[in-house]
């Protein structure tokens, strides 16, 4: 019986098959890989994002209203502040003390939230560029801070863009309500003011706009910045 081979055509058409469907292979590999990489990405993004706000939401629970401190040049500044620079400051109490240090501050903590170029080192460990800003937590170890007292900097959120805080207060005495993007409040057009949350938006080319709502604990001691 003649046994007939494979021709040269045959060959060669079995060839270019074999080739398309390996290159079909490696591409859907290769996708498959850029799709686990963007998924990866993403989810260190959120998880990034939501660290970051459950430390704000933390610091502001513990929110103290009846303690300002004051700087160098015994300058007051109130319990809680914001700036034209974006940064938001204010003071915390139930700060946990190691036992060696029970005897050399109080549970009280000044905490700053501040947005500083990518570009900077400090931010080098959250953000993927050199682009926009990064949120730094900023804390002091004594709230009436000397000159040459250390300031503790951690950056808890990359590639931002804007960070906005719109203060929600309603009057004590009547049902005036509304929100203001500045701290601390118009005494003059809000004597009985007080904040009972805070909105913070903030934009990023990594997950668009996010906005959070946080609620501050009862307040009937706040100090006025203007009082002595």
């Amino acid at each position: 019986m003649n046994q007939r081979g494979f021709t040269l055509i045959e060959v060669l058409i079995s060839l270019v098959l074999f080739s398309a469907l390996m290159l079909g292979a490696i591409s859907l590999v290769k996708q498959g890989g850029q799709m686990r990489d963007r998924f990866l990405k993403n989810d260190q993004a959120i998880r990034q994002l939501q660290r970051a706000m459950d430390k704000i939401q933390q610091d502001l629970r513990f929110f103290e209203p009846s303690r300002g401190i004051r700087d160098e040049y015994f300058d007051y500044y109130a319990p809680m502040q914001t700036d034209n620079n974006g940064l938001f400051s204010f003071t915390r109490n139930s700060w946990l003390l190691p036992e060696r240090a029970q005897n050399l501050r109080s549970d009280l903590q000044r905490v700053h939230y501040q947005l500083v170029p990518s570009a900077s080192e400090i931010c080098q460990p959250v953000s993927t560029s050199t682009e926009g800003s990064c949120l730094v937590r900023i804390h002091q170890y004594h709230l009436d801070q000397p000159n040459d007292a250390p300031i503790i900097k951690v950056p808890i959120l990359g590639d931002v863009n804007a960070i906005k805080y719109d203060f929600l207060y309603r009057s004590s005495q009547n049902d005036e309500s509304g929100s203001s993007q500045q701290m601390p409040l118009d005494t003059f057009r809000f004597p009985s003011a007080y904040t009972y949350a805070i909105e913070i938006t903030i934009e990023s080319n990594r997950f668009g706009t996010f906005k959070k709502l946080i609620a501050l604990p009862h307040q009937t001691n706040w100090v006025l910045a203007d009082d002595s």
